[in-house]
């Protein structure tokens, strides 16, 4: 199983949600992958209910 690291970069408040920036740093092909986004756009203090991961 590879390790793997996550850096955040950058995180932004939108109207629509919250988005996290992050560079991921392992031992797999195309490491380190730099850019990829976490969108969160319903939560609160307990639960995240919509997350979408892109590049």
């Amino acid at each position: 199983m590879p390790l793997v690291s996550y850096e955040i970069t950058d995180v932004d408040g939108t109207p629509t949600g919250t988005i996290v920036t992050t560079t991921i740093t392992g031992d797999f092909p195309g490491s380190p992958f730099a850019g990829l986004r976490y969108r969160f756009s319903d939560y609160d203090d307990s639960a995240i209910r919509v997350l979408r991961i892109a590049p």
